[in-house]
């Protein structure tokens, strides 16, 4: 399956990238999320993390489906 990825904050910082298209074997958000954890080495688990399918959050379980936009969204700390 192929879908395309934005990343924002944290995790733009450390895989310095904007965003990418992923290939892979991966049904759920929360087995994409396992991949890209691994690729990059982020180190905040998913309960420190929002997934969000084509600009709408979603839970880990949801499945993917070809060319979705997927974008985890760190903790954000702002004033």
């Amino acid at each position: 399956m192929t879908v395309r990825l934005r990343y924002f904050a944290a995790f733009r910082e450390i895989c310095q990238l904007d965003q990418e298209t992923y290939c892979g074997q991966f049904k759920t958000v929360a087995d994409l999320y396992e991949l890209i954890c691994k690729k990059y080495q982020f180190t905040l688990n998913m309960q420190q993390t929002r997934p969000a399918i084509n600009d709408r959050f979603c839970a880990w379980d949801n499945a993917l489906q070809e060319n979705d936009l997927v974008v985890f969204i760190p903790p954000v700390a702002g004033g």
